[in-house]
């Protein structure tokens, strides 16, 4: 197989990977597949194709292509194999047996990220993949609004949206899940990084289309009427404030965050009410998990074992009787899931995965329009969506992040390259 035609099949992979990755047509409350595998998605069968590529990437590569000064490859590959090795591990000293799906799901989300990383070094393959993802982003985004008008004609809930009270309001129009079923935290996630993308690769649209864009992507993720969906509108207001506004804004965003930060521990809705304090079940979720985390520091308490933790909680009368119903598999926080099930070296490998992905947009951050600013904005306001989310199982995670660091901030007045 020659290279170009290689670079082709993976720059169509890529794209499909990218389409398919938040179509979620199951989920662990309506699984069509039994045990574990009731989580599978349609992007998961994509991963042997994706395995298949990087090995003969690697294989047949030649020497011109081979260095990658400017990328520690062996340090990615390094942190990728601690956070698999971690989960196997700590399962097997929680229990003395090993998690396989688990270990598995980790070693697949490992590879999307290392996938990701080596596509989109060929040359145009990073306008290639966001051009396809922004194709795919209006497509939802018409489909998601229209079903919201359908709701809100019928007030039945359907495919895309979620019926009954909203943030801040115990009865209210519905939330907008798009297609990340069940939780409209998933897609409105999705949203703050697709703005990330739209804010950093601004000068690869022309104006009228970046504005439809700016504009979808606030829609819809108001819609989520959701922690993560208002970070994702305040980040597209962060990109598109003039510069002489700029700290203004910064400081009225970091007020607007705290506020939402408290409403993941206080219930808002009891406060505005009732007039007194109460704590959410989200307080308890991680109040259990920081428990259980100091309890195994190192190495977790294994994958899968949340669960576990809480109904101990429940039995020691450190969570209210009122949620005695509740069967949580996770803390409801990305930082929190990671150090009960894996501790400091599962949490610090996934942690550095990003880490390494995302150093190349901070060093291009001279291209980028609002420069380290609107960087360090957008990774503030990432950082606080995981806070009260439990966003490192799902796929297009590991889609978005290494096409954002890789987006070219200027229009590229290339000929076509020899590679496609």
């Amino acid at each position: 197989m020659s290279r170009t035609t290689l670079n082709v099949l993976g720059v169509a992979l890529a794209c499909l990977y990218a389409l398919l990755a938040p179509v979620m047509i199951q989920n662990g409350l309506e699984p069509l597949l039994p045990g574990r595998f009731g989580r599978m998605q349609l992007a998961d069968l994509l991963a042997p194709a994706m395995a298949a590529w990087l090995a003969w990437d690697w294989r047949s590569r030649p020497p011109r292509l081979a260095p990658e000064a400017r990328f520690p490859v062996a340090l990615l590959l390094l942190a990728a194999a601690a956070y698999v090795a971690a989960g196997p591990a700590s399962g097997y000293l929680a229990d003395g047996r090993l998690p396989i799906a688990d270990t598995l799901k980790r070693f697949y989300l490992a590879l999307t990220l290392v996938f990701y990383v080596r596509v989109l070094r060929i040359e145009n393959a990073p306008l290639i993949v966001l051009w396809a993802t922004i194709y795919w982003l209006v497509l939802v985004a018409a489909l998601a609004l229209g079903f919201y008008g359908a709701h809100l004609v019928t007030g039945e809930a359907n495919l895309f949206v979620r019926p009954g009270g909203v943030f801040l309001m115990e009865f209210g129009p519905g939330q907008l899940v798009g297609p990340m079923r069940p939780t409209e935290k998933l897609f409105a996630t999705y949203l703050l990084l697709l703005a990330a993308a739209l804010a950093f690769g601004r000068s690869q649209f022309d104006r009228l289309t970046w504005r439809l864009l700016w504009a979808l992507l606030a829609v819809c993720s108001l819609l989520t009427f959701c922690r993560p969906g208002i970070l994702a509108v305040l980040f597209l207001c962060l990109a598109a404030v003039p510069r002489a506004w700029r700290w203004h804004a910064a400081a009225l965003v970091a007020g607007l965050t705290a506020v939402l930060l408290a409403s993941a521990v206080f219930d808002l809705n009891y406060l505005l009410g009732a007039g007194g304090l109460r704590l959410t079940e989200a307080y308890y979720l991680k109040r259990v998990g920081l428990a259980a985390w100091w309890s195994a520091p190192v190495l977790g308490i294994g994958p899968e074992h949340f669960y576990d933790a809480w109904q101990r909680a429940l039995a020691a009368g450190l969570v209210p009787a009122t949620m005695l119903g509740l069967l949580p598999e996770t803390p409801d926080s990305s930082y929190v899931h990671l150090a009960v099930e894996t501790g400091l070296i599962g949490l610090l490998a996934w942690f550095g995965m990003l880490a390494l992905v995302l150093r190349a947009l901070w060093w291009r951050a001279a291209d980028v329009p609002g420069g380290r600013w609107l960087i360090a904005a957008w990774l503030a306001l990432f950082a606080a969506a995981l806070i009260d989310l439990t966003a490192t199982n799902f796929r297009f995670l590991y889609v978005l992040v290494p096409l954002i660091a890789a987006i070219p901030s200027h229009r590229l007045a290339v000929p076509p390259s020899k590679d496609l």
